[in-house]
């Protein structure tokens, strides 16, 4: 393994994604990465550390450690701290995932996927300088799960790394729930690990829980904003989970040949259409999956591997995030696939590498896919437009019972955005305190004219105006419009 070469590998991706990030700006489209770093620097502006204006949405444990890192990126140029840190956490990702890929598979392999990650796919490639959710950034743990489970022979020793590695990796993305059931079924199978079961299997749970603990109580006692959304501590983003159903089963089942393969290039090669794409990229998906699954005696890297992608694929099948539109060409669309896809990758380059006569043949077929499609990708995006109206939204969500932090951190704003982010103020917070509500809901609506007359009287209209917003068709989610004409007598300006 020469870890120079592994160093230019991981030196290239980063240029080509500085590149893209460059050309698009692409932060600017996501507003929950605007809205994040509005309230990173209005603390830094006011000289506090401020562990809710650190962190995105408070299941998102890992992005306390992302927001404070981005810091010290405060000063530089190009592009916002956050995607500078981005940057930085994705070469950091890939360099673990390519050596891990080496140490697993040998040098062959390990090089090959490490020339796929330079142009990757289109799906993960935006990750590198959009910063927002930390799935992408979490795709590492699979690999050091697989890695320690396929290196570590002490069962004890193991149990504890690997245990302490989960409660981490759920810390900083829930993705990483599935390393749970994924080692219990490899306890539970695996020959090396038949001895004393229950005993092994404790000992797994309770240092994850063990590490899990200090998120727990980040969750349930310090103020982690949101406070006029109430989130639960099942919540995701305000969603939860709901009873298993048919359409889960179905979504499980079309997992394979829709989204799965309908994510890596976002259908949005022009040379050829959407569906042909698909089908195009499932025949290499299956191919190198069979090949890699072939051989009858699988090593232990390829039964960790197979169980962490089965358990991801049914909870991604039984979750409130499923999509698998082939329409669809946003990267944010199909964003929790980022976290296994590349595990998923590296299966099939080893099995092309290991498909006999066609192994040269599949894996210069499939670079050559990948980079043509990465081309046509940077090649078709434009500089994306700002989305502060959004990002006010997000902010009123998340701060929205202070009105007074509000208008602080729409400081922060270009001035030319300022009246955006307010008309999301006004916005967010009638989506917050009135959806699903109706005009017998006399508290939220007393509580949102309370709210809106607490901004200054120099600003108020603007609010009101975002307020009136968020009652217009085709806007989400959808308000009663009752409401709003009672208000409209109330609002003092």
């Amino acid at each position: 393994m020469n870890h120079k070469l592994i160093f230019l590998l991981v030196l290239a991706g980063a240029l080509v994604r500085f590149y893209w990030g460059a050309c698009t700006h692409a932060w600017l489209g996501t507003p929950d990465q605007l809205a994040w770093g509005l309230g990173i620097d209005e603390m830094q502006h006011a000289g506090e550390l401020s562990y809710k204006k650190l962190i995105t949405y408070p299941h998102e444990g890992g992005s306390f450690m992302v927001g404070l890192f981005s810091i010290l990126f405060y000063d530089f140029p190009f592009m916002p701290s956050l995607s500078w840190t981005s940057l930085l956490l994705d070469s950091l990702v890939r360099f673990i995932q390519i050596v891990i890929a080496y140490k697993l598979f040998g040098n062959r392999i390990g090089f090959i996927f490490g020339i796929w990650t330079i142009f990757s796919v289109p799906l993960i490639l935006p990750w590198g300088t959009v910063n927002f959710c930390q799935h992408a950034t979490a795709s590492e743990f699979p690999f050091l799960f697989v890695y320690t489970i396929s290196k570590e022979t002490n069962p004890t020793r193991r149990n504890l790394i690997t245990g302490a590695l989960t409660g981490c990796a759920i810390w900083f993305s829930y993705t990483s729930v599935v390393l749970i059931p994924a080692y219990i079924l490899w306890l539970l199978t695996s020959k090396e690990a038949k001895q004393q079961i229950l005993k092994q299997v404790l000992q797994f749970t309770g240092v994850t829980l063990l590490f899990l603990l200090p998120h727990l109580f980040l969750r349930l006692i310090p103020s982690n904003g949101f406070e006029l959304n109430q989130y639960a501590i099942t919540s995701i983003r305000g969603v939860e989970w709901h009873l298993f159903s048919t359409q889960n089963l179905k979504a499980l089942a079309y997992f394979w040949y829709k989204p799965l393969p309908s994510s890596l290039f976002l259908s949005s090669t022009n040379f050829i259409s959407s569906s042909a794409i698909r089908w195009i990229v499932f025949g290499f998906m299956a191919v190198g999956l069979i090949f890699a699954f072939s051989n009858k005696s699988f090593s232990t890297q390829l039964k960790v591997s197979a169980s962490v992608i089965l358990f991801f694929v049914v909870s991604y099948a039984f979750s409130p995030f499923y999509s698998d539109s082939i329409l669809n060409k946003s990267h944010v669309y199909y964003r929790h696939l980022t976290y296994i896809m590349p595990l998923i990758i590296l299966l099939m380059i080893h099995g092309f590498t290991n498909s006999g006569k066609f192994s040269g043949y599949l894996n210069v077929a499939w670079l050559l896919l990948c980079l043509v499609g990465t081309i046509y990708f940077i090649k078709d995006c434009k500089t994306v437009n700002p989305t502060y109206r959004n990002a006010g939204w997000v902010l009123a969500a998340k701060f929205g019972s202070d009105t007074g932090q509000l208008m602080r951190i729409c400081e922060m704003a270009p001035p030319d955005q300022r009246q955006e982010v307010m008309l999301g103020f006004g916005w967010g917070l009638a989506a917050t305190l009135l959806e699903g509500k109706s005009t017998n809901d006399t508290s939220s609506i007393k509580l949102l004219d309370s709210l809106q007359n607490q901004f200054p009287p120099e600003v108020r209209s603007i609010v009101h105006e975002g307020i009136e917003y968020a009652f217009s068709d085709g806007v989400t989610p959808v308000l009663d419009k009752n409401i709003l004409n009672g208000m409209k007598g109330e609002v003092r300006r």
